[in-house]
């Protein structure tokens, strides 16, 4: 049996590199990659001997960079800069929370009025990224052409967040990117990266198999012909589960067909 690899890390406080100093104290690093929400970092610190206050931090929006060192490859990788959020402390342990920086934006802050009229999806979230300085990053197996979508006082963030929603992607907004992958799209790669038992301390995993849609069904209401349709959406390669009813406008049998296929592959499991 192979013994497990042990991750190496360098961390960097004010620029500082402290590694060497907490290495003795940290108990758990943990970096979470959220997908629709700014990235997290935790720190805990093994604080037995009281030597861990709130003094020892002095600076409430403390900057912190981390870097993980890629078990394979032997690279560090950057993972983000972070500002320190609490410093939890219990009997024992000491933690320290950190949310990523996000640079001085107004996609977060500043509510738009207008209409997207006679486009596509991939070029309204593209013109958003522009507008506030960011690469759109941009992965769907097909492009959504859409006649008329309005954004009524929301923020860009907010705009994007109910897009993603609506047709079925991830999006998330980093330091310098904006990110909008289809949901499906993730299933269709090949893995980025294999891990053995052996490379492991521990795993959890969760299969929910609380409801299952074999398909999806929408109403709508053509203004051209002035008549209500319906548009159904059944997986042929699921044989038990419920149908999805789609609350949701829809102009046409376009758009109905994709909203059906959309959200039945992306909520089979809920």
């Amino acid at each position: 049996m192979e013994a497990p690899v042990i991750p190496d890390f360098v961390l960097y406080f004010e620029g500082k590199d402290i590694t060497k100093d907490l290495r003795p104290y940290i108990l758990e690093i943990r970096y979470t990659d959220n997908v629709s929400a700014v990235d997290d970092l935790s720190i805990v610190l093994d604080n037995s001997n009281k030597e861990f206050t709130n003094a020892s931090f002095p600076t409430p929006d403390l900057e912190i960079k981390l870097y993980i060192k890629h078990l394979k490859t032997g690279e560090y990788i950057y993972c983000g800069t972070f500002k320190r959020d609490n410093l939890k402390r219990k009997l024992y342990t000491a933690t320290i929370k950190a949310l990523s920086i996000v640079k001085k934006s107004t996609i977060k802050t500043t509510k738009k009025n207008r209409t997207f009229q006679n486009t596509s999806l991939s070029q309204i979230v593209s013109q958003i990224a522009t507008e506030n300085s960011l690469t759109p990053v941009i992965k769907q197996t097909e492009d959504l052409q859409i006649k008329n979508i309005l954004q009524q006082n929301e923020t860009d963030s907010q705009f994007i967040e109910k897009l993603a929603k609506k047709y079925g992607y991830f999006q998330k907004i980093t330091p310098d990117k904006l990110f909008f992958i289809q949901q499906e799209e993730p299933e269709n790669q090949e893995p980025i990266e294999t891990f053995k038992e052996t490379d492991l301390i521990d795993c959890d995993l969760d299969d929910n198999t609380a409801k299952i849609y074999k398909g999806a069904i929408v109403y709508y209401h053509d203004p051209k012909e002035n008549k209500d349709f319906k548009y159904e959406y059944i997986d042929p390669n699921i044989e038990i589960g419920e149908i999805l009813k789609i609350n949701q406008k829809v102009e046409n049998t376009e758009e109905a067909k994709k909203t059906c296929h959309i959200n039945a592959k992306t909520k089979k499991q809920i």
